[in-house]
């Protein structure tokens, strides 16, 4: 194991929907492991009574990082059009990805020692849509630091261990199941948490 995929279980399995070709990120943040059940959602654990866990279902387990997506995207402003990175996303990257970069972050040339990554890295995908899909990580040789505006975006954001949290509360509230921690205010209040809604479909999972 490595930095990158410490902590999730000896086994194939993971996804990433990414589009055919190259895909350039900076991977911004430490990650943080959780789990998936393709049928119910996110798995908050068999002990706490997860709907996935009880059908038998077993889940997939990635790691949730911050990434900067360097896709040029156009937009439109004053009547005339522009292009810009897509920015600040959520990713959730499986050991099949994990495990390469591991690779280079072990490698006298590409380790580092603090986040975000010092570089940008490109995910190759081949047959995406598939099962079947094959993905090839890249690094770049260039070591380039955050913009400032990307520094003041990362840093509005909750870490991805408290949007893992939030989203195994928000999954066992769904299924009846929450029990408040000690202390917890119930008053139905909001985390103030907010993370993008999966749009994820089963041929995108590669095995």
């Amino acid at each position: 194991m490595g930095i990158f995929s410490d902590g999730l279980p000896e086994r194939r399995g993971g996804w990433l929907k990414l589009k055919e070709g190259e895909n350039r990120i900076r991977i911004a943040s430490a990650g943080a492991v959780m789990a998936d059940h393709y049928e119910t959602g996110t798995c908050y654990g068999k002990a706490k009574g997860c709907k996935g866990c009880a059908m038998g279902k077993e889940p997939t387990f990635r790691k949730l990082f911050w990434v900067f997506d360097r896709t040029k995207v156009k937009y439109v402003e004053d009547g005339k059009e522009y292009e810009r990175e897509a920015g600040l996303k959520l990713a959730k990257l499986g050991s099949v990805i994990l495990k390469q970069l591991d690779a280079f972050a072990e490698n006298q040339d590409y380790k580092f020692t603090e986040w975000p990554m010092p570089y940008d890295i490109t995910i190759k995908a081949v047959g995406a849509g598939d099962k079947s899909v094959k993905y090839t990580v890249m690094p770049s040789p260039n070591r380039t630091p955050l913009t400032q505006e990307e520094q003041e975006a990362l840093a509005k954001e909750h870490k991805p261990e408290e949007i893992v949290k939030a989203m195994k509360k928000k999954q066992a509230k769904s299924e009846g199941n929450y029990v408040p921690e000690p202390g917890e205010d119930t008053g139905g209040a909001s985390s103030g948490i907010q993370y993008p809604q999966d749009d994820i479909n089963p041929d995108d999972i590669p095995f």
